[in-house]
């Protein structure tokens, strides 16, 4: 069984890789002075939300909020050190994050301003940021979820998203002074801004079903060898030969965390007996229920087979049950799948039974 000890190892470094280039981001507690402690967790609860509609989760973790809390020090000590300018940036340092992200709001004349900031924590450098007003907590929640995810997260490196239409706003003429200097009506009423719905409209509905299904093509090795059982009782297993498979799979996205795959797979099995390698060939077609982890890129596989015998030391088809374990990195896909055969595909001295072990990758387009 050397060569799938030698898979194994393979995978485990790919699953290292994988681990390894996630970035990780952090959205910190919002600030506000004249805000009530309630209204700054809703408003900070509002910025992760913002964060997870564009942040794969494949290559993104953004950290939970009492995680973020407990890399500072708790609720105290972080309120104690956020009195520099460059605090937010020196607590991304602090939570060991890649990216940094703050909301802070000030009430000045009875208008809420709000400012959002992002911050790479490597380089210190602001990616994405933007400023905004409004005349309740609940509008300013509304802006939030409207230019957050495009104007500041989609701004990492990685993130794609489309951009929200521009926000248009009313200016309040009744005040001593205008911010941006615009003209403005003498009589206009002051209307707060309207709480936008880009990201649910039937135009984005239509696009989320249709990238629900993805298509995979699917290539890599194959560890195999073939389990043995004799008329008399006694069984045993014959040595394993290298093989190769090639294909391509449907990835039908159930939930954000439930897929099922149908697959089509050329694939080779066999055994060594005396030195001599026994090259069988199928055509297999597995079903496979999939389950996805949302935090790390991690995936559950497992179903029934079916292959038909195309040429080899083999009868007309093949039956069984598969599982495995995957990662998603990216567009890319790394995988071990284990095909253990539950029905006699040849007869040689024995009746034999398959048992495969193989390591594919796979590109989603």
């Amino acid at each position: 069984m050397s060569h799938m000890n030698k898979i194994f190892s393979i995978l485990l470094v790919f699953a290292i890789a994988a681990y390894a280039q996630q970035t990780t981001v952090a959205v910190l507690p919002s600030e506000g002075d004249s805000r009530s402690g309630a209204e700054l967790e809703v408003l900070t609860d509002e910025m992760r939300e913002a964060a997870l509609k564009v942040l794969p989760t494949a290559t993104f973790v953004l950290l939970k909020q009492d995680v973020v809390v407990k890399r500072l020090g708790g609720a105290e000590n972080f309120i104690k050190e956020c009195k520099e300018s460059t605090c937010i940036v020196d607590l991304g340092k602090k939570a060991q994050v890649d990216y940094v992200a703050q909301a802070t709001v000030i009430e000045l004349d009875g208008i809420i301003r709000l400012k959002v900031e992002l911050y790479s924590v490597s380089t210190e450098g602001l990616v994405g940021m933007f400023n905004d007003e409004a005349g309740s907590i609940r509008d300013l929640l509304a802006i939030v979820k409207n230019r957050a995810p495009a104007e500041v997260f989609s701004k990492i490196p990685g993130v794609i998203v489309e951009k929200a239409a521009p926000v248009e706003k009313k200016k309040r003429c009744d005040r001593k002074y205008n911010v941006n200097d615009d003209e403005c009506v003498v009589n206009e009423p002051y209307e707060p801004p309207v709480r936008y719905e880009e990201y649910d409209d039937e135009d984005s509905d239509e696009k989320g079903e249709k990238s629900r299904v993805s298509f995979w093509i699917r290539a890599g090795i194959n560890s195999s060898y073939t389990y043995a059982e004799h008329n008399s009782g006694a069984s045993g297993d014959f040595g394993d030969i290298f093989g190769m498979q090639l294909g391509f799979a449907l990835d039908f996205a159930v939930s954000d965390w439930f897929h099922i795959q149908p697959n089509l797979i050329y694939i080779q099995k066999g055994m060594k007996d005396n030195g001599t390698d026994f090259t069988s060939h199928y055509i297999e077609l597995p079903l496979l229920l999939s389950i996805k982890s949302n935090t790390i890129p991690i995936r559950f596989s497992a179903g029934p087979y079916f292959g038909l015998c195309l040429d080899g030391y083999c009868d007309d088809y093949d039956f069984g049950l598969s599982a495995g374990v995957g990662f998603d990195i990216g567009m890319f896909y790394i995988g071990l799948l284990y095909d253990y055969g539950l029905v006699r595909h040849f007869e040689y001295k024995y009746m034999l039974y398959n048992r495969t072990l193989g390591l594919n990758v796979g590109v989603n387009l």
